[in-house]
This record gives structure tokens, C-alpha cells and sequence, in this order.
């Protein structure tokens, strides 16, 4: 994550603060690893569980170091959970079939052996998607394929989610195993003792996170972000997990937000992206 690394009473902050306004900066807005299509924002909320993958964790003092910075709030960010035990399995199905239904809509898992084909369709629909989002930075071609080529080797194809209508692409969400939860018993810096010990616990890992979903502008009224979230509950408890994390949603994201709740998620963090300036 990064941080700009600010010492209170500091004599040099205010010249180089003068120096990147000269430079067209207008303001300091973090922490973002290196925007919002990445690891970003600090926790503030739900420090008594641990960081599922490609999500942040900080010490509980971090916040007042930020406010003591003269940094200010500027947008939260929600984690919401949602386990077997409290999910509405049966909701679940009944708002995916009205959706599919009504809309015609077409749910699949990714062929992985159309790969590179797949990918691109996913760019197209994730900068479509979420270019009226706040913060919201493209993501060039080359990034979206290098991060598709990093979670490869993790994903699930059948928690990797296509929503097409007449064959068009529409929407998709993408989740992914807590590898975190095998990643913890790793005490080694030997690189192979790390993979087979990864290997071995990957078994024993019972939650998935949804870690990108993207509906196209014209399709958000249709019902395809219910469908998309009740489908892969459907699937994750299917496969053996128990618990699924939402993560992160702009906190002003009503029609995210509503289907989530309307399933029994449960907001348990909050992170938050501060502004100076």
C-alpha cells in the first residue's frame, strides 16, 4: 500500500508541498497501491478478523496518524460477509431466475481455454462499467491482462461469472479463494516450502471473496448484480465454502449495496480513502 510518509512539524513539508503544486498537483488522496483498481484505502472498521485477499490491514492507530496529518475523510469503502449459516440460499435462487428470466439473461463460468479472448471482453465491460465511479482510473489493456495472468493460478473458473444477453457480454464478477487462509501457515522463505505448504492448506480454505463485478450502464436496472451475487453464493456453498466477502463498495453504491443486504450480507468493515487539499 502506499502512504505518503508524513512527519508532523516537519520544516520540508511545506516546501514540497509548494514544490507538486508548482507541478499541477492539487491535492493528496490515499492510500491507493496505485489507484482504486487496486489495493486502496485504510482500515477504520473491523479490525478483529483478518484481511482476505487483495485487501488492506493496518494497526488501529493509523487513522489518527492520518487526521494528525491534516488528511480528511473522502469516500468509504464497505466489506460486507456473508456465511451459510445467514444467507438466504433460497432468496438467492429466486432473485437469480426473475432476473434470468425477465431479461433473458445467460449466466456461465469463464472458458479458460479461451483465456485471452475472455480477458479482453472483461476490459471492455469493467472500464465501461465503471468509468462513472468515483476515483475511478482505466485500466489500460496491458494492466487488466498482467492482473488476469497474476489470479490465474488461484481462480476458480466456476466462481468466474459471465452474464451475456444474445451472446454480449453484460457483465461478469469475478471471485477468488482466500488464499490468505493458506498463505498464514507459511513459515518459510524457501519459495518451494511456501508453494507446498500453500498447496496443502489451499484445501482447508472455506472463503471466497467477490472481487469485481461490472454490469454495463444499460443493463443496471435488469437485475444482473442480483443475479451475479446470488448465483456465485449458489456456487461458492456448492463447491464447500462456508463464508463470502464483498469487497469494497462505494458507500453512496445503492444498487450494489441493496442486493447485498437483501441476502442477508452484513457490513463488517469499512476502509477509508483520505484527501488533503
Amino acid at each position: 500500500m502506499l502512504f505518503a510518509k508524513v512527519r508532523l512539524r516537519n520544516p520540508g513539508l511545506t516546501s514540497r508541498s509548494h514544490s507538486h503544486q508548482q507541478r499541477g498537483a492539487r491535492f493528496m488522496r490515499g492510500p491507493m497501491n496505485p489507484s482504486a483498481n487496486y489495493e486502496c484505502g485504510l482500515l477504520v472498521e473491523g479490525f478483529d478478523s483478518s484481511p482476505v485477499i487483495l485487501m488492506t490491514y493496518n494497526p488501529r492507530y493509523y487513522p489518527q496518524l492520518m487526521e494528525q496529518a491534516g488528511l480528511r475523510q473522502e469516500k468509504d469503502l464497505y466489506a460486507y460477509y456473508l456465511s451459510k449459516e445467514i444467507v438466504s440460499v433460497e432468496r438467492a435462487e429466486r432473485v437469480a431466475q426473475r432476473a434470468l428470466e425477465a431479461k433473458q439473461i445467460h449466466l456461465r463460468p469463464i472458458r479458460m481455454k479461451d483465456f485471452e479472448s475472455e480477458v479482453e471482453r472483461v476490459w471492455e465491460v469493467y472500464n465501461s462499467a465503471w468509468s462513472r465511479n468515483w476515483g475511478f482510473v482505466p485500466m489500460t489493456r496491458e494492466e487488466c491482462f498482467w492482473l488476469a495472468r497474476e489470479l490465474k493460478p488461484i481462480a476458480v473458473p466456476e466462481l468466474v461469472l459471465m452474464a451475456e444477453v444474445s451472446g454480449r457480454l453484460v457483465g461478469f464478477l469475478l471471485a477468488l479463494p482466500d488464499i490468505n487462509q493458506a498463505l498464514k501457515h507459511t513459515r518459510s522463505r524457501f519459495l518451494p516450502a511456501v508453494l507446498l505448504t500453500v498447496l496443502y492448506h489451499r484445501r482447508s480454505i472455506r472463503t471466497i471473496r467477490a472481487v469485481l463485478l461490472g454490469v454495463l450502464e444499460e443493463f443496471r436496472t435488469a437485475g444482473i448484480a442480483a443475479a451475479l451475487y446470488a448465483e456465485i453464493i449458489r456456487r461458492g456453498i456448492r463447491l464447500g465454502y462456508q463464508d463470502c466477502e464483498m469487497s469494497w463498495i462505494l458507500d453512496d453504491n445503492a444498487m450494489m449495496i441493496r442486493p447485498i443486504e437483501q441476502l442477508g450480507g452484513q457490513r463488517y468493515k469499512t476502509y477509508r480513502i483520505y484527501q488533503r487539499g
